[in-house]
């Protein structure tokens, strides 16, 4: 039976060559591969799939107004995970949904979405099948199709708004949805199974030429300019009082009550309404592929402990309950599906297996599970923790920032199992409150049943404050992946502070450089900085030369104020150039440090923006300067 269930899995962890995998997550320290759906869909080749993961923050460019529109122009398979998954408690851990920000526009044939929450969604091209997504746009219109459609699909979704063709297109099917708005203005299309929901009002029918609208739930049947259509047992009235639950908002309360006339009243025997029929509404979107439920591991581990790791399966309606699922996991960066470790196959939804940390170094990591069963993957789990040495049964541990203020005189958390360390120490936003702005590092250690401490475990991390409001930020080391590529950056309500831990896996032991990108209001891309340092091993780093520009934006004149004092002589030299937005250096004049500062004047200069760059021998540090008259 072994060697039968390893064959098995085996082969599920196989992937077809011809297509693509791709994933995009924006969650910080999450190296997934993108962190931007635009670039995904730029990479991307017909029929390729990208999984666009949780996170708490849309997905899209915008300014700051609104979200850019988002085109999609080629035909892909996008899949998110679902919506109101903590409402419906689908999850365990629910670190968020994938929302994107601004309309999407299907443009190419054959886009398939799925799992995914939207404002507003328009099909220009045929094929397009829309499963399962939560798309927002309150009274408007959520679903616009165009007139030259001939064939789409949109089924199992949950539409707050109206979903209305633009000049009747035709052979649309439209099929176990909640709508909370009216379906209008289309021409030979099938409406089956839907269950019209309420917003600010109940919706309906209306507008229809030459459709079928069969077996759905409406508080009033249309009557508007549907005489040519052919209306075939569906309910019409006042539904509320057979729901299972009194709030429209929510998806799950649209099941009807099984003694309610509208529960056994279909063709089949079965429901009237999205719950009915062959292909039944799935509560919260869930895919047909693996749902992780929870992922339980130790946030705190050492090479003595092991890591041991529990992972439960969402066995929904959505999955069916008797299939195989066969479970990966790697740390840190994704080396491609089915190239993971073996966690082996789930029984009952349920698996537990001790993670191989051969190989992983002291320090922070993620560890990433997925699952795979007939129907594809899984979305990928991420779960950080932190690896020490060496150390006995951990019973706590204690977290300070730069200086070492002696053992036992940190921060202590007295347990680190499960989620103490992400609810008590957050690497993602640390507390600022008492730090000057600058380069920092935030420092953990453990301590034992023993009484004795472990070495402390060092990350580095960046506080900044910027000269003028941006809406998103980025930073990559050396050389220029490309915009949006890079490690994302939470940028702080206001959009005038960064603070942000600096990811040094898989960087070598030497000299690099910190470069943080920003993205203005007028969607223009900037330089915000450019930092030197030595990567000393362990997380450990020199910053060769950190500066501060002061006053930001400036007028006339700003300085240049050393952190650290830059050399043990009366006076040095350093050159000091301005950078047009273009690329173009100005004129680079040398000035003398004193008193750890320079003063520049920029009288000459014109109002916008600029990368100063301050250079001593082989160091050169870069700050953006804002001058404003």
């Amino acid at each position: 039976m072994k060697k039968i269930i390893g064959l098995v899995a085996l082969s599920l962890l196989s992937l077809s060559v011809e297509a693509k995998v791709m994933r995009v997550n924006n969650t910080p320290n999450i190296d997934a591969g993108y962190s931007s759906l635009e670039n995904a869909l730029l990479d991307a080749a017909s029929g390729d799939t990208i999984y666009l993961e949780a996170s708490s923050q849309a997905y899209g460019s915008r300014d700051a107004y609104s979200f850019d529109d988002i085109e999609i122009v080629k035909p892909v398979t996008i899949i998110g995970p679902g919506f109101l998954l903590a409402e419906n408690r689908v999850t365990g851990y629910a670190p968020g949904e994938a929302f994107i920000g601004g309309e999407v526009k299907l443009l190419a044939e054959n886009v398939h979405i799925s799992g995914i929450i939207l404002p507003k969604l328009e099909i220009e091209a045929n094929g397009a099948m829309i499963s399962r997504c939560q798309i927002l746009a309150g009274s408007s219109d959520a679903i616009k199709v165009a007139s030259n459609v001939n064939g789409c699909s949109i089924q199992q979704c949950f539409v707050v708004g109206n979903i209305e063709g633009r000049g009747y297109p035709q052979n649309v099917f439209i099929s176990n949805n909640i709508i909370c708005g009216n379906v209008a203005q289309f021409e030979r299309c099938r409406i089956e199974h839907n269950t019209f929901g309420k917003y600010s009002r109940y919706g309906t029918v209306k507008g229809l030429k030459f459709c079928t609208v069969v077996e759905n739930v409406m508080y009033e049947q249309g009557k508007t300019q549907t005489n040519t259509s052919a209306f075939i047992n569906n309910y019409s009235g006042d539904f509320s009082q057979y729901m299972e639950g009194s709030e429209f908002s929510l998806d799950s309360n649209y099941r009807f009550k099984s003694d309610s006339p509208i529960a056994m009243s279909a063709s089949d025997g079965g429901a009237l309404g999205a719950f009915g029929g062959v292909n039944p509404y799935i509560v919260s979107g869930l895919p047909s592929i693996p749902v992780v439920y929870n992922v339980s591991a130790p946030t705190s581990v050492n090479l003595l402990q092991g890591m041991p790791v529990a992972v439960t399966y969402n066995l929904s309606a959505a999955l069916d309950s008797s299939e195989l699922i066969v479970t990966e996991y790697f740390f840190d960066k994704d080396p491609g599906y089915g190239k993971g470790l073996l966690g082996g196959p789930a029984k009952d939804g349920k698996l537990k297996f001790d993670a191989d940390m051969s190989g992983l170094s002291v320090g922070f990591h993620t560890l990433n599970v997925r699952g795979r069963n007939s129907e594809g993957w899984s979305h990928t789990v991420s779960y950080p923790f932190v690896l020490f040495e060496k150390v006995s049964e951990i019973v706590g541990t204690e977290y300070f920032y730069n200086e070492d203020p002696g053992e036992g005189k940190g921060i202590f958390i007295k347990s680190m199992v499960l989620d103490s360390l992400r609810k008590n120490i957050t690497l993602k936003k640390p507390d600022v409150s008492s730090l000057r702005p600058g380069y920092h590092t935030l420092n953990i250690r453990a301590l034992d049943n023993a009484n004795k401490w472990s070495e402390v475990v060092t990350t580095p991390f960046v506080y900044m404050e910027l000269p003028a409001k941006v809406t998103s930020a980025e930073y990559y080391f050396d050389e220029d992946p490309g915009v949006g590529n890079a490690n994302t950056v939470n940028v702080a309500e206001g959009g005038l502070r960064l603070t942000f831990p600096v990811d040094l896996s898989g960087l070598a032991i030497g000299k690099h450089t910190l470069y943080v990108r920003t993205l203005d209001e007028e969607k223009k891309w900037h330089i915000e900085e450019g930092a030197p340092f030595e990567y000393l091993g362990k997380g450990s780093v020199k910053w060769s030369m950190p500066i501060a520009i002061s006053p930001n934006p400036a007028k006339y004149s700003f300085t240049v104020e050393f952190a650290e004092k830059i050399s043990d002589q009366d006076s040095v030299v350093v050159g000091v150039s301005l950078v047009t937005p273009s690329g173009k250096e100005l004129d680079k004049v040398d000035y003398v440090v004193s008193n750890n500062v320079v003063t520049i004047s920029v009288s000459n200069n014109t109002s916008g923006s600029y990368l100063v760059n301050v250079k001593k021998g082989d160091a050169v540090s870069q700050k953006r300067l804002i001058i404003k008259r």
